[in-house]
């Protein structure tokens, strides 16, 4: 099956060595559609080409009043209004710099976590078991909650996130990221 080069599609199922199960997706369709991905251009999908929006259109959010958590130096945590989790982080000695969305997503059972990290495309996972080594879960309550319309942008918008009007979050650090809508989730 050819599909737009610019949209991605659910590439496989792995289970992971902790009892998760993991799906290696990125997609502008729903998560239960599968399909094989032929691209021969190679050419990665960008915020332009999956209409991420303008986050410098939305109210912007001052850093300092989110959660910082005590074991990063810059790793701010919020929730959205629909219940995921999110932080934003970067400066860790141990992990790159990133992106991560953990809970409920609007239309599918379970917890999901979405992640984009430095320098790779954006992954999302069905939370079976939230331990282990490697995975990283936003604390169960950060504060505040980021309002609709409104965006937390660090390194100089390099890294950020935005609340789209139906209260999910579109998130992105460099030119990789996802963007939750009610009927699917973009990754790129």
């Amino acid at each position: 099956m050819r599909i737009d080069p610019h949209r991605l599609t659910l590439m496989g199922w792995l289970v992971g060595g902790w009892g998760a199960v993991v799906i290696v997706a990125a997609a502008s369709i729903p998560l239960t559609a599968c399909s094989q991905f032929d691209d021969s251009s190679h050419n990665p999908a960008t915020p332009r080409d999956v209409n991420f929006p303008d986050l410098s259109t939305f109210t912007a959010a001052e850093s300092g009043s989110y959660s910082k958590l005590s074991d990063a130096k810059s790793v701010f945590g919020f929730l959205t209004p629909l219940g995921l989790r999110c932080s934003l982080a970067t400066g860790r000695e141990s992990q790159p710099d990133g992106v991560s969305c953990v809970g409920p997503i609007p239309g599918r059972s379970h917890q999901w976590s979405l992640r984009v990290e430095r320098g790779s495309g954006a992954k999302i996972y069905i939370e079976l078991n939230k331990s282990g080594p490697g995975i990283f879960t936003p604390p169960a309550t950060p504060s505040p909650t980021l309002a609709r319309h409104e965006a937390l942008q660090i390194n100089q918008g390099d890294i950020a996130c935005g609340i789209l009007d139906v209260g999910t979050p579109a998130c992105h650090i460099g030119d990789h990221g996802f963007v939750v809508n009610l009927d699917n989730v973009v990754l790129f």
